[in-house]
């Protein structure tokens, strides 16, 4: 989170109290309500299911 913090301040930019910072992922947070299933794939280790209420 210092890299980043330092990084978007070089650039004009920077982190904002409640900003949401995800390590790690290749892609953009989905936004999921009640009723959603959500299922991760992991191939040969299996698949969780989870059902959001």
């Amino acid at each position: 989170m210092a890299w980043l913090a330092g990084h978007l301040l070089r650039n004009g930019s920077r982190l904002e109290a409640g900003d949401i910072i995800l390590s790690g992922t290749l892609c953009a947070p989905t936004p999921i309500s009640a009723g959603d299933r959500l299922v991760a794939d992991l191939g040969e280790l299996g698949r969780v299911v989870v059902d959001v209420s």
